[in-house]
């Protein structure tokens, strides 16, 4: 069975939890992982700097390094740059760097994705770009998952990649996607991974996706984590989840 997980973190620095790409893609050959989403390992405190220009540009050198092994996503911080200088690094990451998308994060960030001036300008801008539209989504009210259906719901013909179930707010991130047909659900770092099985019953294997926000969470925990509730479905359903929806979503 092919597995892509759809949410690890490398970085080119050596603090905290972080791992470099090389330490990544060890950790992906141990557990039988072939592909990941990637993206930046951000502020792991409050009081931390993280520099996301420098670290997208090492997402950018390490997809090109090992294009058959990482998808790479951007990930913007407008309450860092303003918003004019976000919108200078998303045209850069999506025309000179190519990502496959852009992930915004306001838990950390600690706006809200519906703010009409800090980060709808940036949304309105991904959209036209026409690359995925990914969404830290947590029941924090910044992140939470109605509003991510809000945004899908107005930005239709965009994909939305929602990146944690809602956490503690599976049921409404559930709800969001059976209403918003362009939302693709992720379910790294959950509360309740029976969420897993049954959001393949109620919107389909090919909007479920793997993943391990590895190295925040164990990436073999969550793969043990996976398996009950693999075991549910046909074999079919499974390697969608574990890795073909994931492809198919990014139409790799």
């Amino acid at each position: 069975m092919l597995i892509v997980d759809g949410d690890a973190h490398i970085s080119d620095l050596k603090t905290g939890k972080r791992i470099d790409a090389e330490e990544m893609l060890a950790k992906f050959d141990a557990n039988g992982i072939d592909k990941s989403l990637i993206w930046v390992h951000p502020a792991q405190t409050d009081d931390e700097y993280c520099d996301f220009p420098a670290q997208n540009k090492y997402i950018y050198e390490m997809s090109k390094k090992y294009p058959d092994r990482f998808l790479p996503l951007g990930w913007l911080n407008p309450t860092q740059y303003g918003l004019s200088a976000t919108l200078e690094q998303l045209k850069r990451y999506v025309e000179e760097y190519g990502f496959l998308g852009v992930k915004l994060n306001g838990a950390l960030g600690k706006y809200s994705i519906t703010d009409e001036a800090i980060a709808i300008p940036v949304i309105e801008a991904i959209a036209k770009s026409g690359v995925v539209l990914a969404f830290h989504c947590g029941s924090d009210p910044n992140t939470h998952p109605d509003k991510v259906a809000q945004i899908a719901a107005r930005y239709p013909q965009t994909r939305v990649l929602l990146v944690h179930y809602g956490r503690e707010a599976h049921a409404a991130a559930l709800a969001g996607a059976k209403a918003n047909k362009n939302i693709h659900i992720v379910g790294s770092h959950m509360e309740d991974f029976s969420y897993i099985s049954k959001g393949v019953s109620e919107i389909g294997s090919d909007r479920i996706s793997f993943g391990s926000d590895s190295p925040f969470q164990s990436l073999e925990g969550a793969l043990e984590s996976y398996k009950p509730e693999l075991a549910k479905m046909s074999e079919q359903d499974a390697a969608m989840v574990m890795g073909g929806s994931l492809l198919k979503f990014f139409g790799v």
